[in-house]
């Protein structure tokens, strides 16, 4: 197999290019490129296209059209992100549908977040849970706004979300907070009584560049209720305890970090 590559440049000027023209994304769309049709492109194009580049556009997007492909790649989709494609939403994630634990017993549950062919700027996640030994329901929901037009799922981040959450989760797994309980998490090993019920609201502010620098900045009220064989005890005097109910705490976080290219 061979492969050939042809780059043509046009009105190539030779002037000091501004430091501040190099700086972004390393690959950038302008948001009104795919609204383009292709009689734009093929005027708009320098060289015309040879009779065999043209085939393999064609057969590109024949293969991207065909049912078994948009099947087979929502099924990679599922297994691999954990989501299954429906139009404008994503159901999932899947392997949070069925779990079960020591506290909730068989848990149920059905969740599914938007997409951008809902909209490129407003992202909605969302679940609700049934266990049917505590006989308790337990949801989260979220609202997100996407600054760069883009999914908040992928790089580059920038966008500010709102969330609340109520749910039943094992000592430290709360720090996962959006991930719901997930089936193969139900096989633990050792003591796995030790729950919490949790009430949170979230607010946050994230931001990645192109350099893989990114900031986020947030605020949490977090009411913890200990349950199972899990116990919050105050020694208010030496010779005897009290039991807390609930703690409930506020934090406001800001962070900065850089990943690798």
């Amino acid at each position: 197999m061979v492969g050939e590559r042809q780059i043509t440049v046009n009105n190539l000027r030779n002037d000091v290019v501004a430091d501040s023209l190099l700086k972004g994304a390393s690959v950038d769309t302008l948001v009104k490129a795919e609204m383009q049709t292709d009689s734009f492109w093929t005027d708009s194009r320098l060289t015309p296209l040879s009779g065999t580049e043209t085939k393999t556009y064609a057969n590109t997007d024949s293969l991207v059209k065909m049912k078994s492909y948009r099947r087979l790649m929502d099924y990679i989709t599922m297994f691999t992100a954990g989501y299954k494609s429906a139009g404008k939403v994503d159901v999932g994630p899947i392997a949070s549908f069925y779990t079960f634990n020591p506290i909730e017993g068989q848990r149920l549950a059905l969740g599914g977040r938007s997409n951008t062919k809902l909209s490129t700027r407003w992202f909605g996640e969302s679940y609700v849970a049934y266990g049917e030994k505590d006989n308790r329901w337990k949801y989260y929901a979220s609202a997100s706004y996407a600054f760069n037009n883009k999914s908040i799922y992928t790089f580059p981040l920038h966008y500010v979300q709102v969330s609340y959450q109520d749910d039943a989760k094992s000592l430290g797994q709360e720090n996962a907070f959006a991930a719901a309980s997930n089936f193969f998490t139900s096989f633990s090993h050792g003591d796995n009584s030790k729950w919490l019920y949790n009430h949170i609201a979230k607010a946050s502010y994230v931001r990645e560049y192109g350099n893989h620098l990114s900031f986020t900045f947030g605020t949490k009220y977090w009411e913890q209720r200990p349950t199972g064989t899990l116990q919050y005890v105050y020694k208010r005097f030496t010779d005897r305890s009290d039991t807390i109910r609930k703690i409930t705490t506020g934090e406001h976080v800001g962070d900065a970090a850089l990943g690798a290219a």
